[in-house]
């Protein structure tokens, strides 16, 4: 596997290469995408669902956790196998505002309510959002595909690389609340709502990095 200077990885395979190497190369794809410093796009997305929830409330994570699953699963494997294709400029465009709208769903709820998971709803707003993040993952997989390769097994692999990023983002993201709220004075709704405001605020810029007119 190489890179050019994109950052972007080719990756070739002989055709009768094993499928079990070719599911571990595009799984540890979907893992370093999701945890790129440079994609953090979808990890400031995956800030606006952990966040109103404290370590004893993880169960509460599950449902908007497979509301995104869902959402990006569906959009990926449709725009793979060619039922549906959005210009990436549309689609880099418009995750960030995905960002901005979840980040202010969640500080509008923690400011009127103190603290406490965003439940009622909630599911099928991110699955929405979640098939947006979906294409702009299929942007990238389709761009290191190589031909010749069964599409099913990189998608199947990138995915559960993705889902297995997510779900460490989100545990780290708990433990450290978890330490932030056990040995400091700060307050759920303080600390949500200012990290609300430093997400939407970095949403917006990336509105206008990507902006495509």
């Amino acid at each position: 596997m190489q890179k050019d200077k994109a950052g972007i990885a080719h990756i070739s395979f002989d055709l009768k290469a094993n499928y079990r190497s070719i599911f571990t190369t595009y799984l540890e794809l979907g893992l370093r995408h999701i945890t790129d410093p440079r994609a953090y796009d979808h990890m400031l997305f995956l800030l606006t669902l952990v966040l109103p929830y404290q370590l004893k409330q993880w169960r509460g994570l599950i449902l908007p956790a497979t509301g995104f699953t869902l959402g990006h699963s569906g959009s990926m494997a449709l725009s793979l196998w060619q039922l549906g294709r959005t210009p990436s400029a549309y689609v880099e465009f418009a995750i960030p505002f995905t960002i901005l709208i979840s980040a202010i769903i969640t500080a509008t709820h923690a400011w009127s309510a103190n603290n406490g998971p965003i439940r009622r709803g909630h599911f099928w707003l991110v699955m929405a959002f979640g098939l947006v993040h979906g294409l702009g993952f299929s942007n990238f997989l389709q761009a290191v595909l190589p031909p010749g390769i069964p599409t099913i097994w990189p998608l199947l692999a990138f995915n559960l690389g993705v889902e297995c990023g997510q779900l460490a983002f989100m545990a780290i993201v708990l433990f450290a609340s978890y330490l932030m709220y056990r040995f400091t004075p700060i307050k759920t709704q303080h600390a949500v709502v200012f990290a609300m405001f430093v997400t939407a605020a970095l949403s917006i810029l990336l509105i206008f990095e990507n902006k495509f007119w």
